[in-house]
């Protein structure tokens, strides 16, 4: 049986909004969502596997953006994967800031067969996860850039994933 999937894409943000840079994925979810509209789905959440999978499973096009943690990169260096076709490097599958999270969902829904037809995520490079700090400026500037491509991109600029493709 062939299951219907939904068109209109669906952007996560991950983190949390008190630790600092681990609130970069809200920050540029909220951002595409302002500037697409209706045009595409915003779900804001902490990284739950089984919900996200939950989530994304009959969608066309998912795109996830999470901070993560590489001290070999610069500080709000932006990394994107096609996570439908590409496994995720292994020096960042466990560089999310959550115990278990998007690359656990990931793996979890392809054996599962539960991935989405277009799955892209969006990981900006972050330092400070310090409780009730905002994000640096590094990281927003990485945030500004990021919700600038995903934008490009949702809008049919297919060239918008230029940045470093691991």
């Amino acid at each position: 049986m062939s299951v219907q999937r939904v068109s209109k894409p669906l952007v996560i943000g991950i983190g949390n909004r008190d630790r600092g840079d681990d609130q970069v994925g809200i920050y540029v979810a909220e951002k595409v969502g302002e500037e697409m509209g209706a045009a595409v789905d915003v779900l804001i959440h902490r990284g739950d596997p089984a919900y996200l999978i939950e989530q994304w499973e009959n969608r066309e096009l998912v795109i996830v953006i999470d901070a993560m943690l590489s001290e070999d990169e610069a500080e709000g260096e932006i990394f994107c994967w096609d996570a439908a076709n590409e496994a995720l490097a292994v020096e960042t599958a466990h560089s999310s800031t959550h115990h278990l999270g998007v690359h656990e969902a990931i793996e979890l829904a392809k054996v599962l067969g539960k991935m989405p037809g277009k799955f892209y995520v969006y990981g900006i490079n972050a330092m400070a996860y310090s409780a009730g700090q905002p994000m640096s400026s590094r990281v927003c500037v990485g945030a500004e850039k990021a919700t600038a491509e995903i934008t490009r991109f949702l809008q049919g600029d297919n060239n918008a994933r230029n940045v470093i493709i691991k």
